[in-house]
């Protein structure tokens, strides 16, 4: 039925709403953050593009061809080009003798404060976490941190915004357009994209303030609120006594 607009970047949209919206309780400010991005895809790309413009330092990159790394920084519209012509990440040449080339899998545990896995599930296991640098993740891929990674995480102190938040907007959108589908009214990109902000940040609202009430982390959190919700609708439905 032509698909929504907004649709195409709404997953790295989604990550950088949610990330702003709980920037204030992870002691996150742009200027002092480094980022390394996990995945220069759509998602990954889109990602890495918003956190640059709001000031953040994308320090490296990584696609399946391997990762640049560089502590000054990239402009990610830039190696997007380069990787748009040449097809790979690694096809970057600038930066000098400060540029580091690495293996895809060793961006994971380069020098960074905010690591973001976008590309396949999985990538983070226990061993990897123990040598994370990170001390943050948001989980823009689905499931990138296998579920001994959460363990050693939380041991180590490093906040992970989930994934059943943090990718959750292209579900959103894709719900729209649905939505625009069965009412045959198409919404223009800025409402689009004011929907999904507005989901978003009252879901980041929710998640945080659960995290405080319950004292534990923002994934086991975000599930607080999922079963709390599903309980209120079966509740209503008169499905449970």
């Amino acid at each position: 039925m032509g698909g929504s607009q907004g649709r195409e970047g709404a997953t790295g949209m989604g990550a950088f709403i949610a990330l702003c919206e709980l920037r204030q309780r992870l002691g996150i400010e742009p200027a002092d953050t480094r980022v390394a991005v996990a995945g220069f895809g759509n998602a990954g790309q889109r990602i890495a593009r918003l956190l640059h413009e709001a000031g953040y330092t994308i320090v490296a990159l990584s696609d399946s061809s391997g990762a640049i790394h560089h502590p000054d920084g990239f402009n990610p519209v830039e190696v997007a080009q380069v990787k748009q012509e040449k097809g790979r990440v690694g096809a970057w040449r600038r930066g000098g003798s400060k540029l580091e080339r690495l293996e895809s899998d060793e961006l994971l545990t380069v020098d960074c404060d905010l690591l973001v896995p976008a590309a396949t599930g999985g990538q983070i296991d226990a061993a990897v976490a123990r040598r994370i640098k990170a001390r943050t993740i948001l989980e823009l891929a689905n499931g990138p941190v296998w579920p001994d990674a959460d363990a050693v995480l939380a041991d180590r102190g490093i906040e992970v915004i989930p994934d059943i938040l943090a990718n959750a907007g292209g579900v959103v959108v894709s719900y729209f357009e649905w939505l625009q589908n069965l009412s045959s009214d198409y919404w223009p990109e800025e409402k689009v994209q004011a929907r999904l902000e507005e989901v978003i940040k009252r879901a980041s609202r929710k998640v945080s303030d659960a995290a405080l009430e319950h004292g534990c982390g923002l994934r086991e959190a975000a599930y607080v609120v999922a079963l709390e919700r599903l309980s209120a609708a079966l509740m209503a439905r008169s499905l449970a006594p």
